[in-house]
């Protein structure tokens, strides 16, 4: 059990670009539970995009960077399981010197995904609210994958008055189609995966897709609108704010 009383938000390029009002979802949610909750300005990528892409010299460029920004934080939280998953588990291939590399494992052990963090501390008991809504959880591949983030966002959801949980299926543990760039190598193959996605909410009466990245909010959003559908995808720190009935703090 993690125990701070300062954290320090990473905001995912994503959510900067595109849903910035997740970080301040984040932000208030947390602040509201009680803790100090600060945004370095100098923070920009994780580097994931460049290694993703093969450019390892770049990313490591941009990782020294990130844990220049960080390193001196108590507790990173960040909304986004694929860059916690990018720095917890892909830095150690970049072309770090063995001071970055022990630096970094120091790091590692002090970043965590936005419901890891909550399912880790004492946040978690404070999470209550109403959320009277069919709700699917969509395990975001990076989070499940190599973060092992299997029942803990879906615990916290159940914590919500009202909400009824699609029941998910072992073949549901699939890739929305996003990927960041394998949806603009394999365009295809990413649409009928968030086809696929679609077709299951729709079975199930699902009013709401509820993911841990903005990457699967953007790439589903896009499907779901394509094929007219009012089903929203939503990331777990919107919905989370609004069932507890949270205002902005800033």
């Amino acid at each position: 059990m993690i125990s701070p009383d300062n954290v320090a938000l990473f905001v995912p390029c994503l959510v900067d670009h595109f849903y910035p009002e997740i970080a301040d979802h984040v932000w208030a949610l947390l602040t509201a539970i009680g803790y100090k909750v600060s945004v370095p300005k100098e923070q920009t990528c994780c580097g994931q995009p460049a290694y993703n892409a093969g450019y390892r010299h770049e990313a490591t460029r941009i990782a020294r960077h990130f844990m220049k920004v960080f390193e001196e934080c108590a507790c990173i939280v960040a909304p986004s399981g694929s860059c916690v998953s990018m720095v917890k588990n892909q830095y150690q291939y970049l072309d770090f010197t063995s001071d970055e590399i022990s630096r970094w494992q120091s790091l590692r052990s002090r970043l965590f995904e936005f419901s890891q963090f909550l399912g880790q501390t004492s946040a978690a008991q404070q999470i209550e609210g109403s959320f009277p809504h069919r709700v699917y959880y969509h395990a975001s591949c990076h989070g499940l994958r190599e973060l092992g983030l299997r029942t803990g966002p879906a615990a916290l959801l159940s914590k919500l008055e009202g909400i009824e949980l699609v029941d998910q299926t072992p073949s549901r543990e699939q890739c929305c189609g996003f990927g960041g760039i394998f949806s603009m190598h394999y365009s295809e193959l990413a649409a009928s995966l968030g086809s696929d996605t679609l077709q299951y909410c729709v079975e199930r009466d699902a009013e709401y897709v509820v993911t841990l990245d903005a990457g699967c909010m953007l790439h589903l959003s896009g499907t779901f609108k394509r094929q007219g559908s009012t089903i929203e995808p939503i990331h777990l720190a919107t919905l989370l704010y609004r069932a507890m009935g949270l205002t902005p703090t800033r």
